[in-house]
């Protein structure tokens, strides 16, 4: 929710997977200019959370696709 602009946000994802849900609506937010930079920069590891293989390794993000979440 977003009260003092008068906004609440729902969404769902098709297939229930909570991890892109998760990644969906920080996007929504971070669309919006719900965050300043510094509650964005505390954010970095869920708006765009590391990949890691068995062995611990980063070998990528998640991070929703770069013109999903446009307001026109």
């Amino acid at each position: 929710m977003l009260p003092e602009r008068g906004l609440g946000i729902a969404l769902k994802i098709e297939d229930g997977a909570g991890r892109a849900a998760e990644i969906a609506m920080l996007a929504v937010l971070r669309r919006l200019g719900a965050f300043t930079a510094t509650e964005e920069q505390a954010l970095r590891q869920q708006i765009e959370p590391p990949i890691t293989n068995v062995a611990g390794k980063v070998v990528g993000t998640m991070r929703p696709a770069p013109d999903w979440c446009r307001i026109d």
